[in-house]
């Protein structure tokens, strides 16, 4: 039997390092922020939606340029929300191609999971937590990372999309120490086959 995992954090989590550690443990990773880039840039009606919903500013040679994107988007909630709208409908849909699609153990990195409530679509549900401090000192030590203050206003607006997934039917796994705490705590709890 095949391993269907959902593996959800908030930014700056430690989530693309439990995918890497799971990814070097066998398991197939659909990273869905990549995903949606993909899409985004080669799906000429979300780019005219975009367009038309945040103008063309945010466009660099024709091209998506999600620097601008997201300086625009990330300014209120209901920015976020709008794009949300033009952009979650459709990778969605490809998501649950790509994990139909998919043999073995897959595992779909995605932050926004409990946000779109496709908790369904998994046998094992990780969330990978990590206090609000250690998370920003991640974020603005990354390089090219945005200022102190823009990270934060993001932290804080992702927060307000959606909430911490309930314990229980969502494995939480602290990630406050080291790699190797995690590569731990993260395989010791988990079935790769199924």
């Amino acid at each position: 039997m095949s391993a269907k995992i959902a593996l959800a954090g908030y930014m700056g989590s430690g989530k693309s390092t439990a995918a890497k550690i799971l990814a070097e443990a066998g398991a197939q990773i659909i990273d869905a922020d990549l995903e949606a880039k993909i899409l985004m840039q080669s799906d000429s009606e979300i780019k005219k939606k975009i367009s038309s919903a945040f103008g063309e500013s945010v466009f660099r040679e024709g091209a998506i340029a999600f620097d601008r994107l997201g300086s625009r988007a990330f300014r209120y909630l209901e920015e976020i929300r709008k794009l949300n709208s033009i952009v979650h409908p459709p990778l969605l849909e490809r998501l649950c191609e790509l994990l139909k699609g998919t043999c073995g153990t897959v595992v779909l990195d995605a932050a926004l999971i409990p946000l779109w409530k496709i908790e369904s679509w998994f046998n094992q549900r990780i969330w990978i937590s990590a206090s609000f401090s250690t998370r920003l000192r991640r974020l603005i030590l990354k390089p090219g990372a945005l200022s102190e203050s823009e990270v934060m206003s993001r932290m804080k607006m992702q927060e307000k999309l959606f909430q911490t997934p309930p314990e229980g039917f969502w494995r939480h796994v602290l990630n406050e120490g080291s790699i190797e705490t995690l590569r731990s705590d993260l395989l010791a709890g988990i079935n790769l086959n199924g």
